[in-house]
């Protein structure tokens, strides 16, 4: 009963903690993650211990989408959906992870406590050398996560696009790209869509040439 304790006390300290770093994320955000994060993080560990893959990313994008829709665009719903989108993921990935451990723990007949102490010391290290390795690099690159630099960080791009999809709807897509998908099977996209896929990097060649699914 204990750690059930603690478990609110850890929740309480990071609903209180988190809106002073990301103004964006509402209390309220956070306990609407807390309160969804405990299936969610029981589904990603009860699959990855089946499949040795996390989906933690998946249910990460499901915080952009949710918290970013629900905070609005006038209410920086970008931001407050990428910053649901870090403890969501968090959470989630720390079960999986658990579960992987201790299912090699369990298969090599390691002993329950040593596991869980290393897990207590793993963790603890963890929230000193991470900080640390992140903040050597950005001093040391003044361009850090920026195209040009040379680490550019592709996936920040990704999820910023995410989070504005979430906020702004399909609106943020670029004019009718939509009718890709629309094309009915086995038939040639329309022209319109060539414009979205130049600007990806694919010729229009490519465009014509694809005749969808066999």
């Amino acid at each position: 009963m204990a750690h059930y304790w603690r478990s609110l006390a850890i929740a309480a300290v990071l609903t209180a903690t988190l809106p002073q770093i990301f103004h964006q994320l509402k209390w309220y955000h956070i306990i609407v993650i807390y309160i969804y994060a405990p299936v969610l993080a029981f589904c990603n560990a009860f699959g990855c211990g089946h499949t040795n893959w996390s989906l933690s990313s998946a249910y990460g994008k499901l915080a952009i989408f949710t918290i970013g829709a629900g905070a609005g665009t006038s209410h920086g719903g970008v931001l407050a959906g990428l910053a649901a989108c870090g403890v969501m993921m968090n959470i989630v990935s720390t079960a999986s992870d658990l579960m992987q451990d201790f299912k090699t723990g369990y298969m090599t007949l390691a002993s329950r406590r040593s596991m869980s102490v290393s897990q207590v010391i793993g963790t603890a290290m963890g929230c000193v050398i991470s900080p640390c390795v992140f903040w050597i690099f950005y001093k040391a690159f003044p361009d850090l996560g920026l195209e040009s630099s040379e680490y550019p960080a592709p996936f920040a791009s990704v999820y910023y696009s995410m989070a504005k999809l979430g906020v702004e709807g399909f609106s943020a897509l670029p004019k009718e790209c939509l009718k890709l998908q629309e094309s009915p099977e086995g038939e040639t996209p329309p022209p319109v869509c060539q414009m979205p896929l130049d600007q990806a990097g694919c010729k229009s060649r490519d465009v014509h040439e694809w005749q969808g699914p066999e």
